[in-house]
C-alpha cells in the first residue's frame, strides 16, 4: 500500500523526518518496504494543442531532463527560445503525451507547479499485516503514528448540508443475505457534474497508485485511501426501479464488470443488484449496467460491509483483486462505513456539485458487540521479561483507542475500538504495548541451564522414538503428506466412509480430509516408482478425520464434529534386498510386511495375534487383521487390484495400516532387562496335525497358556505341511519349544512334564494329533 506523507501530515501533525518516521514504523510492524520522492521533472515539449490564454507549464533554461540533459536557451527556426512547454508524461505525472498539460485558467501566471500540484512529497510503499486491515489507509496510519509519537491526531468529521427530497422517495434498499451483507448504507446526491478532478487532487491519487478517472470516481477512491473503507457510486437513473438488492446469485446469471467481461456467476456470489439483475460484484467490482458516466446526474453512493470469506471466495472464483476485495477479504470496520459514507459525499458535493438528499439508508439489523478484554500490567511485564509500570501500559493502550471500563492498576477491563478487530485477548494487548515501547527495549537474557541436569523424555515420545528405530532397521523411511486428498482416492479404499470435505479447496486433488493415512503413502510409491525406484519402504505417523453424526447434523452431511485419531501406515513396494550376487532377488510378500510388524510390536513390547480379514482394499488371500489386548488394531496385507488401480501402483504392494492410539495405550516406556541366563536351555520341537482351518495363533495361544511354572521361555512356528502325508482336511504345523529355570538346569523329567501337558491341552482344545 502507498501512503502519502503530505497527506498522513494532515492527519496527524508529526514533524518527523520521513527516515526516521519509516524507520518506526517499520520497528512498529508496518514494514516500509521502499520510498518515492515525487516532484516535476521541466523538459521541452513541442505539442500545438493550446489556445490563447490556456495557462500550461513551462521549463525554464536550467531545467534538466529526467536523462541528465540540462535545458539552455536555443533557436528554433530562427527564433530563440527562453524554455520549454511541457506535457504531463514528460513532467513525470502520467502517461499522457498527446499535448500540452493544460492547466486551470485561473492557475496565477508564475506558480510554481510544484505548489500547484502539492509537491514535493514523499510516498511511502508499506507491507500491512493481513491482520491489520486497519492500517490499509492514511487514517489507520495517522492512528500508528499517533501512538508511537503522540502527535495530535485529526479525524475527518464530514460537515454535509442535505436538502431537498428525503432518499426514501428516491431509492430503497433491500438486504436478503444479512449474513453475507451485515450493514449496508446509501446515501443520493441529485444535479451532480461529471467532470475531472482539481490536478493537486489527481497527483495525490496518482501518488498513492491510483489512476483518476473522473470526480465521481476520484471522490470514492479518495475517501478509500484516507480511511479504508471501499465505497461504490452508482449511476441512480440506470438502476431499475431505484432499487438495491443485496442478495444470493443465481447458479449461471450473467454479469458485465467494470472491466468489460463476461461473467457466469454462482449461487455462492453475492450481488448487488436492481430491481431485474446484478449490477456489481459484493465487495469485488461493479457492473457495466449501472457505471458513472458523462450523462450522470444523480449518484447512490454505497458503502457496505461484506463477509470476508465470501469475498474472498468470489474474488478467486472470478480471478479479481480489487482494492475493494483486498479490504473486504481481511475485514472491515462496520463503523467506518458509516464515516466513510459522509466523507465521500462531502467530497463529492465538493469536486462535483449537487445537492445531498435529506437522510440515509442504513440496514444493520445485528450490530457487532463491542470486544472486552481484561489487562493485567504484571502479566505484560512476565510475558516481556521487563517491568513494565501500569500507569505505561494504560498510556500505550488508551495511545491506540482502547477505553478503560472498569478495573484498577491491577488488573483493568478494557473496550477495544471498532476498527481493531485483531484485539480479542490480553496476549493481543502484550504484543501491542512491546510494539509500541519497542521490541529493542526487551532485555536479551541466556537462559541458565544447571550442569548435568536433563529433561525427563515423555513415555509417549519414548515409544515413538522405538517404533521409529523398529522401522528404520526394517528399511522403512518417513514420509509426512497433507491431510487433504482426493475424496475419488479416499473412497477406492474407505468406501464405506464419507470424507469430510474441505469448503474452498485449493485443488480437486486436495478437496477431501483423510479418513485413511494409506492414501499419500499409496501416491508416494506410485511416483517413486514411476521415477525408477526399485524398492520404496514408506511410514507415516499422523491423524485421520472421521466424521460422526450428530444431533445437529444427523445426516453426517456436514463436517463437524470428527474424531481425528493418530494412525501409522506402512507402505512397501520391491524386494526383500536390493539386487547382489550375494542374495537372491525375492519380491516381499505378506510374511515380510507382518515381520516387519512383529518387530514394531516387540519394540513396543506389546503382544498380538493376527486372524483372517476381509478389508475392501487389501487382497482377500493375503491380509489379515492385527489384535490388541482384545481390540482389533489395525489390518495389513497385499494391496486390492481394484484399489491398486485407482492409484496406478502395482498389485503387488503391500500396506498395513495400525491404531497408534491403541498402541500407545499397550506400550511399556520402559521395558524390564534381565541378565544373561546362568543355566542352559532345553529345546524340544513337535509336529501336530490339526484342522487345515485351524488359526496358527490359536495354536501358539493354547501352547503359552500351558506353562503354570514360568518355564516355557519362548515358541515359534516354523512349519506348516499340507501333502500326501498328512490326511485331507488337515495340515501339520511345527513348533519349537524352548524350555528353561532361572534358578537350575532343568531335568529331562520336568522338561517332559511340560511337553506332555502341551500335548494334552492342545489335543483338547484342538484335536490335535502328535505327527509321526
Amino acid at each position: 500500500m502507498k501512503v502519502s506523507l503530505n497527506w498522513l501530515r494532515e492527519l496527524c501533525a508529526t514533524d518527523l523526518p520521513a527516515d526516521e518516521l519509516a524507520r518506526r514504523l517499520t520497528f512498529a510492524g508496518v514494514e516500509v518496504e521502499g520510498r518515492e520522492g515525487r516532484g516535476t521533472h521541466q523538459v521541452v515539449c513541442g505539442a500545438q494543442n493550446f489556445r490563447v490564454g490556456d495557462v500550461v507549464p513551462m521549463a525554464r533554461p536550467g531545467a534538466v531532463l529526467p536523462g541528465g540533459q540540462r535545458i539552455g536557451r536555443a533557436k528554433l527556426r530562427g527564433v530563440e527560445s527562453a524554455g520549454m512547454l511541457c506535457s504531463a508524461r514528460e513532467l513525470g505525472l502520467s502517461e499522457d503525451h498527446e499535448g500540452l498539460l493544460i492547466l486551470p485558467r485561473d492557475t496565477p501566471v508564475g506558480t510554481g507547479l510544484e505548489e500547484l500540484l502539492g509537491l514535493p512529497d514523499t510516498v511511502f510503499e508499506l507491507n500491512v499485516a493481513p491482520n491489520r486491515p486497519d492500517a490499509l489507509s492514511h487514517l489507520g496510519i495517522a492512528r500508528e503514528v499517533h501512538a508511537l509519537t503522540g502527535a495530535a491526531l485529526r479525524i475527518p468529521q464530514p460537515r454535509l448540508a442535505e436538502g431537498g427530497k428525503r432518499i426514501d422517495a428516491l431509492a430503497r434498499v433491500d438486504v436478503e443475505d444479512a449474513k453475507r451483507a451485515p450493514r449496508y448504507l446509501a446515501r443520493v446526491i441529485e444535479g451532480v457534474r461529471i467532470g475531472p478532478s482539481p490536478l493537486r487532487l489527481q497527483e495525490r491519487l496518482r501518488g498513492c497508485g491510483v489512476r483518476p478517472i473522473g470526480n465521481v470516481v476520484d471522490a470514492t477512491n479518495l475517501a478509500l485511501l484516507e480511511l479504508g473503507h471501499p465505497l461504490h457510486a452508482f449511476d441512480l437513473d440506470r438502476l431499475a426501479g431505484s432499487r438495491i438488492v443485496v442478495r444470493r446469485a443465481r447458479r449461471g446469471e450473467p454479469m458485465t464488470t467494470l472491466d468489460g467481461k463476461q461473467r457466469t456467476l454462482s449461487d455462492d456470489d453475492l450481488v448487488i443488484a436492481d430491481g431485474g439483475k446484478p449490477v456489481a460484484l459484493a465487495g469485488v467490482m461493479g457492473g457495466q449496467t449501472s457505471e458513472v458516466s458523462d450523462a450522470t446526474t444523480r449518484i447512490l453512493i454505497e458503502s457496505a460491509v461484506f463477509d470476508a470469506g465470501g469475498t474472498r471466495r468470489t474474488a478467486r472464483r472470478h480471478g479479481l483483486h480489487t482494492e475493494a476485495s483486498h479490504r473486504f477479504e481481511r475485514g472491515a470496520d462496520e463503523k467506518m462505513a458509516a464515516l466513510a459514507l459522509d466523507r465521500c459525499a462531502e467530497l463529492l458535493v465538493q469536486l462535483a456539485g449537487g445537492k445531498i438528499a435529506k437522510g440515509v439508508i442504513d440496514r444493520y439489523p445485528s450490530p457487532r458487540p463491542q470486544t472486552r478484554i481484561w489487562v493485567r500490567p504484571a502479566r505484560v511485564s512476565s510475558v516481556l521479561g521487563t517491568q513494565v509500570a501500569a500507569a505505561e501500559v494504560e498510556q500505550r493502550l488508551q495511545s491506540l483507542g482502547l477505553q478503560s471500563v472498569e478495573g484498577d492498576a491491577k488488573r483493568r477491563l478494557w473496550a477495544v475500538p471498532s476498527w481493531r478487530g485483531d484485539l480479542t485477548r490480553e496476549i493481543d494487548a502484550v504484543e501491542e504495548v512491546a510494539r509500541l515501547r519497542g521490541y529493542d527495549t526487551i532485555p536479551v537474557v541466556v537462559p541458565k541451564a544447571g550442569v548435568g541436569e536433563t529433561a525427563a523424555i515423555a513415555p509417549e515420545q519414548r515409544i515413538t522414538r522405538a517404533a521409529r528405530a523398529a522401522l528404520a532397521a526394517r528399511g522403512f523411511d518417513e514420509a509426512l503428506n497433507y491431510s487433504f486428498v482426493s475424496e475419488r482416492e479416499l473412497l477406492a479404499l474407505r468406501p464405506d466412509l464419507k470424507p469430510v470435505r474441505v469448503a474452498n479447496p485449493l485443488t480437486v486433488e486436495q478437496a477431501a480430509m483423510r479418513t485413511t493415512i494409506l492414501a499419500g503413502l499409496l501416491q508416494n510409491v506410485g511416483r517413486a516408482l514411476k521415477h525408477g525406484a526399485q524398492d520404496v519402504r514408506l511410514y507415516e505417523l499422523g491423524r485421520v478425520y472421521l466424521p460422526r453424526r450428530s444431533e445437529m447434523h444427523p445426516s453426517g452431511d456436514l463436517a463437524w464434529p470428527v474424531d481425528e485419531p493418530r494412525r501409522l501406515g506402512l507402505a512397501a513396494a520391491g524386494h526383500r534386498v536390493p539386487r547382489s550376487w550375494a542374495a537372491p532377488h525375492d519380491p516381499l510378500d505378506f510374511y515380510d510386511l507382518k515381520g516387519t510388524v512383529d518387530d514394531l510390536l516387540a519394540a513396543l513390547d506389546v503382544a498380538g495375534t493376527y486372524s483372517p480379514v476381509e478389508e475392501a482394499f487389501l487382497h482377500p488371500a493375503a491380509s489379515a487383521a492385527l489384535t490388541v489386548g482384545g481390540r482389533r488394531a489395525g489390518v495389513l496385507g497385499q494391496i486390492h487390484p481394484r484399489a491398486a488401480e485407482a492409484f496406478d501402483v502395482p498389485a503387488t504392494v503391500l500396506v498395513a495400516e495400525l491404531d497408534w492410539e491403541l498402541l500407545l495405550s499397550q506400550a511399556r516406556a520402559l521395558r524390564e532387562t534381565r541378565g544373561i541366563p546362568r543355566f542352559p536351555a532345553v529345546a524340544r520341537d513337535l509336529a501336530f496335525v490339526v484342522a487345515a482351518d485351524a488359526p496358527a495363533a490359536t495354536l501358539l495361544a493354547e501352547i503359552r497358556a500351558v506353562d503354570g511354572k514360568g518355564l516355557l521361555e519362548d515358541v515359534t512356528l516354523f512349519d506348516v505341511y499340507r501333502g500326501a502325508q498328512v490326511p485331507v482336511g488337515k495340515k501339520s504345523v511345527a513348533v519349537g519349544l524352548t524350555l528353561r529355570a532361572p534358578d537350575r538346569t532343568l531335568t529331562d523329567s520336568e522338561a517332559d512334564a511340560v511337553i506332555a501337558s502341551v500335548k494334552d491341552r492342545l489335543k483338547a482344545a484342538l484335536g490335535a494329533e502328535i505327527r509321526s
